[in-house]
């Protein structure tokens, strides 16, 4: 019989393994919910803005119903108001940050337009009937996507 017995024995190395495997396991799926948490956080964010910009635009006019969403740095942001207001800076709220991606379709494109720091998404509501206005290149917008690889609202 050994009494100096050094090392571990090959159950409590797979035992180990197994335990680790279970954490990272978890992890993976925690990092995943928190992903789509923000994608679907950003999507009711966007819903509800679009809504108080049409009665804003309804209200007092299509440009202080006006609705712009940009990106700065790693954070996507979102303003409604008069885009041309000073104080536009100051006024705008965080939507979404990285990893997650918002985009929108053009009608009659089927490619999807990213927002980036040279090009932001300015939406307008025609005061009287509601409906939005085209763009400024005179397409009107189809759709807003939020995405992040596997995810998309």
């Amino acid at each position: 019989m050994r009494l100096n017995n050094k090392g571990f024995s090959y159950v409590e190395l797979v035992l180990v393994m197994a335990i680790m495997a279970i954490m990272v396991s978890i992890m993976t799926l925690s990092i995943g919910l928190v992903n789509r948490t923000n994608i679907n956080r950003g999507s009711e964010k966007i819903g509800s803005a679009l809504s108080q910009a049409r009665n804003t635009s309804m209200a007092r006019g299509a440009n202080r119903g006006a609705i712009e969403i940009s990106f700065d740095g790693d954070q996507y942001y979102i303003y409604i108001g008069d885009v041309n207001s000073p104080d536009k800076e100051q006024l705008k709220e965080e939507l979404v940050s990285s990893p997650a991606k918002i985009g929108y379709y053009i009608e009659g494109n089927s490619e999807l337009q990213e927002i980036s720091t040279s090009a932001s998404l300015i939406l307008k509501y025609n005061q009287s009937t509601g409906a939005f206005q085209p763009l400024a290149s005179g397409d009107y917008c189809d759709s807003i996507v939020l995405y992040n690889g596997e995810k998309s609202a």
